[in-house]
């Protein structure tokens, strides 16, 4: 009331004159559109399909746990579907379009009324301050009270969730910002009745954890929602339904921007552009809201207007830009998205505005103005100790000096970018650079490999491909406990630092802060860190390599590989170039060029995944024959067994049913074997798991429980069963170590979040996972680890070409090998198959027993889809 009684005494007193003012300055019309709820995909058909694929018909869902909750993710539509699916972008003919400029934030404060008619609270103004600060975990400690509260207005706890999904993003969890969207949308469905902004900003959370076709799916559909309603600038009479119309335009504005930088990330700018200049009118318009006499009475914009406002012009510019490397009007963009930052007080806006300059005319192909900008970019965030912004730079500035054939600059502006994310590994959570400007730590590794096999430097190549292994896999545990009470003070220190690190990063980083800075202070800090890691390396090197980046050397994995057993190491792909395998004996190394590129191998792939169903062998044996001479296998080395380091779908080959004559074990990483295993003070011979009690979550598997008897017979040692399948009851059962650790229960992958991918138990009623993220924080341990179960050989490729599923999480544990399996196999050939393992694997040669295994299921007749579906991972003999 408060707010009508203001707008009409400044219509009693005129001042109100002049266009696009309101005649009724009463509330009166509704100018929201009617919109209803949007759905989630149905789950349950979905996971009975993957479970229990059609006749001939490929499985084409990959499912996750998550919140309690089986999710499915589906295979994307093509871009041209999704695109077709969507509604006109037009713009809405407006009155003027001129640039609205900011004015200087405020910050909501304690006391006034948010758009979203709720007080203020002193918490919620405490909450929005140290999120704009860059305090990250202070900010969640101070919303989480807020929630805690249910006497709180559904608004406040509504946008007290949303402000946490935000922070999340901010500290670089895009998991746990997508798990507290699953609340998000239970808040804003109870103050709101509808789901749309929720959905939208889980498009953003899955565009900054590199789910761009995820990030596309949520975005268009909320974009569909809203159909062609546009927001006005100009209204006849206050709305009457201001907090919906809010509503709306939050969820239309966050939506399309999203779409816009998930197609641009995907290449498709020319695509990408209505929807950004859809974005940009509809900021402009939140903009001239906000400075109107009468409608800014009812909106005060929040930091969120200002930032978005500020992300849509620089995007906008990007595509701009990109389009058209001489566009003046891509430069007037880009200016006003630094007015927006400067306003709003975000210190790092102009060196990202240089960042994303570079990358679009790195796109453009104009690599000599690309690589000038990028220098520019290198300079300014020196100067500002944006360390993570140096080496995105360098980065850009490398593949642009590369396209330039300036190969001895090209090679140093990329190991100054490579030295950099080495220091700063451990303490940096996601890759977003790879979303934001098309250059990730993977884009480092890819190009240094391109120059070391233009040079024919092997030597170096072994090198640069295992740091992008180790990168990849401590960028995935940063911010996770990993080996609770392992490493003693030294982790505690480690620990301490990294906060440390990332607090002063996200001060430099915060969005609105006018407070002083030491530009030299993380660089100081990082270089510490580093030390304090080489000391836990000389302690505890597994440990260590979870902290920091190590790569053991060529000679050194020369020295330890036996005399009958060669490594044969993947090559990151490069493009449609023909595909590489670096092979390396005792005594040689050699770089072995394939007829097929990467494409190719999916497609090889693919033709095999869509026969694995078939009840003959023949179509099978047809499309594996096709594989193997793709891969050229009968002219490797003659040995007895391979390593076999995988990049790329190369991660996916099933190398039993290609019936080679020698053991096959994939590593993690080449320095793998000349790794000490951790030493185990075993008290027991064998635990062993079977289809927990699942309370109607999953199918419960009678096959796994009778695999599970069997196996435990071999080891006179009972087997845990349904209800009494719990973690607690496995973890109590390993004690100090266990030599075999058996699994046969559901597995379930996620795709974007690797460390949630989970082997499935009990807690006495219901499913519940048991994921990645803990057995890294709480690993098992174990000499061999069986896990006779759907896809637990399968994990993210992400960057560095390193596949992070459960097989990893394991090795931490002290596993020396790790059978698992690509695909879902029926209960007899699992149970013949796993019975000859275990007999055969008494002795430690994993080799000898995989090989005999398979061969005996092969001799029941099955088809290579039973017999070839179990991978070897780790050692091939183990060393007790």
């Amino acid at each position: 009331m408060q707010a009508v009684r203001s707008v009409i005494a400044l219509a009693a007193l005129g001042l109100l004159p002049g266009c696009g003012i309101p005649i009724f300055p009463i509330p009166i019309i509704p100018f929201a559109p009617s919109t209803e709820m949007l759905p989630e995909k149905a789950e349950t058909p979905l996971v009975q399909a993957a479970l229990k694929p059609g006749e001939g018909r490929p499985r084409n869902v990959t499912m996750a746990m998550r919140s309690g909750r089986v999710l499915v993710v589906e295979r994307a539509k093509s871009d041209t579907e999704l695109l077709a699916s969507l509604p006109s972008a037009e713009l809405k003919h407006e009155f003027s379009s001129a640039y609205i400029p900011p004015f200087k934030f405020r910050q909501l404060a304690a006391g006034t009324r948010h758009y979203y008619n709720f007080t203020i609270t002193p918490e919620f103004e405490r909450a929005t301050s140290l999120y704009l600060n860059g305090q990250g975990e202070e900010a969640v400690e101070q919303i989480e009270r807020i929630l805690a509260n249910e006497k709180n207005m559904p608004t406040l706890l509504w946008q007290a969730s949303y402000l946490k999904v935000n922070v999340l993003i901010m500290m670089g969890r895009p998991d746990a910002a997508e798990r507290e969207t699953a609340r998000l949308e239970q808040y804003e469905i109870k103050a709101m009745g509808r789901n749309h902004t929720t959905r939208a900003l889980r498009a953003e959370v899955k565009y900054w954890a590199g789910d761009i076709e995820g990030a596309l799916e949520d975005a268009a559909q909320v974009v569909r929602g809203l159909g062609t309603w546009r927001y006005s600038a100009t209204y006849s009479t206050p709305p009457i339904d201001q907090v919906e119309l809010a509503r709306c335009v939050t969820a239309q504005a966050r939506a399309s921007i999203v779409l816009g930088m998930a197609l641009v990330a995907k290449g498709q700018n020319r695509a990408a552009l209505p929807w950004l200049e859809l974005a940009n009118q509809t900021m402009n318009n939140v903009m001239f809201t906000s400075r109107h006499p009468v409608t800014s009475l009812y909106f005060q914009p929040p930091e969120e207007i200002f930032w978005g406002r500020g992300m849509s012009l620089v995007a906008l510019g990007t595509v701009l830009l990109s389009l058209e490397p001489d566009s003046k009007r891509a430069d007037e963009v880009f200016r006003h998205a630094r007015d927006y930052f400067d306003a709003l007080g975000f210190r790092a806006g102009n060196v990202l505005i240089e960042t994303f300059k570079a990358h679009a005319l790195l796109s453009a192909g104009n690599y000599s103005r690309a690589e000038q900008q990028a220098a520019i970019g290198v300079d300014l965030a020196g100067k500002l100790g944006l360390v993570e912004y140096v080496w995105r730079l360098e980065a850009l500035r490398g593949k642009a000096l590369l396209e330039l054939k300036r190969t001895a600059e090209a090679e140093k502006a990329l190991r100054r970018a490579q030295a950099v994310v080495d220091l700063m590994a451990g303490t940096m959570a996601s890759d977003d650079a790879k979303v934001r400007f098309g250059v990730g730590k993977d884009g480092i590794t890819r190009d240094l490999i391109r120059i070391d096999v233009q040079q024919h430097d092997l030597t170096r190549l072994f090198e640069d491909m295992e740091r992008g292994r180790a990168r990849s896999f401590i960028a995935l545990l940063a911010n996770r406990v990993v080996a609770q009470g392992r490493g003693g003070d030294l982790v505690v220190r480690i620990r301490a630092l990294d906060r440390e690190i990332q607090q002063e990063r996200s001060r430099k980083n915060a969005l609105s802060s006018d407070r002083a800075i030491d530009a030299g202070r993380e660089q100081r800090m990082l270089e510490e860190r580093a030390g304090l890691v080489a000391r836990l390396r000389e302690q505890d090197a597994d440990l260590a390599d979870a902290f920091a980046v190590s790569a053991v050397g060529l000679a050194t994995v020369q020295a330890a590989l036996p005399n009958d057993a060669a490594m044969v190491y993947s090559v990151p792909a490069q493009g449609d170039d023909a595909l590489l395998l670096l092979v390396v004996t005792k005594g040689t190394v050699e770089l072995r060029r394939l007829s097929i590129n990467a494409a190719r191998l999916k497609r090889l792939l693919d033709a095999f995944n869509a026969v694995l169903t078939d009840p003959g062998a023949t179509r099978q044996a047809a499309a594996l024959n096709q594989l193997k001479l793709s891969l050229a296998v009968s002219g490797w080395p003659k040995v007895a067994s391979v390593y076999f380091v995988p990049s790329g779908n190369m991660h996916f080959v099933p190398w039993g049913a290609l019936e080679t004559g020698f053991a096959v074990a994939v590593l993690p990483t080449g320095g793998w074997i000349a790794r000490s295993p951790l030493a185990l003070r075993q008290a027991t011979r064998a635990t062993i798991v079977g289809d927990p009690e699942f309370g109607g979550a999953l199918p419960q598997l009678p096959g796994a429980r009778e695999e599970a008897v069997t196996v435990a017979k071999f080891y006179s040692a009972p087997a845990l069963i349904g209800a009494a399948a719990t973690e607690a009851a496995v973890r109590e059962r390993v004690g100090n170590g266990v030599d075999v650790l058996h699994f046969a229960t559901h597995a379930l992958f996620d795709p974007y979040y690797p460390l949630q991918s989970s082997l499935i138990m009990s807690d006495g009623k219901r499913a519940v996972p048991l994921t990645a993220e803990r057995l890294f924080a709480q690993p098992l341990a174990a000499r061999l680890v069986i896990l006779s179960a759907c896809e637990t050989g399968m994990g993210q490729v992400v960057g560095g070409d390193e596949l992070l599923g459960l097989a990893r999480s394991f090795y931490l544990g002290g596993a020396s090998a790790v059978v698992s399996s690509l695909w879902p196999v029926e209960d007899e050939a699992t149970r013949i198959f796993m019975e000859v393992f275990h007999q055969r694997s008494r002795g430690g040669d994993y080799g000898a027993a995989w090989l005999a295994a398979r061969d005996a299921v092969k001799a029941k007749g099955y088809p290579p889809s039973a017999f070839g579906a179990f991978v070897l991972g780790g050692t091939l003999g183990a060393r007790l």
